[in-house]
């Protein structure tokens, strides 16, 4: 199967991340997100396809508890840092929290049907 959740080469990474990551979906790679830890925030710089901004939404978000509606934007922001002809790169700011633990991830949302919905949130 070629759905967007579907793992051929059982990597951990779906249709849709290999898509939006650029990665080669014959192989097992992993998306080339760079994590690091500041004083006050957590930074992730990733680096996505052009063509997939107008199809898939891109949200940083953070957790301190992994629990499933724990994610949240709140105090986030993102900006582009570069851009040639195929990609675009973004440095996301998650502020660290005084929990002692933050997670992070970026959650990819295939839009159905972005013309007829005027668009999405997201990158």
């Amino acid at each position: 199967s070629s759905g967007d959740l579907t793992d051929e080469e059982k990597d951990g990474n779906s249709n849709l991340e290999e898509f939006v990551f650029m990665l080669d979906p014959s192989r097992s790679d992993q998306p080339p997100i760079q994590t690091t830890i500041e004083t006050d925030s957590i930074e992730m710089v990733f680096t996505v396809a052009k063509v997939a901004l107008g199809e898939v939404t891109i949200q940083p978000q953070w957790s301190d508890t992994l629990v499933g509606n724990s994610w949240s934007t709140s105090g986030i922001t993102v900006q582009q840092v570069s851009q040639d002809g195929v990609s675009v790169t973004y440095k996301a700011t998650v502020p660290k929290g005084g929990s002692g633990q933050r997670f992070v991830r970026i959650r990819l949302d295939a839009i159905p049907d972005y013309i007829e919905s005027g668009g999405g949130g997201g990158l």
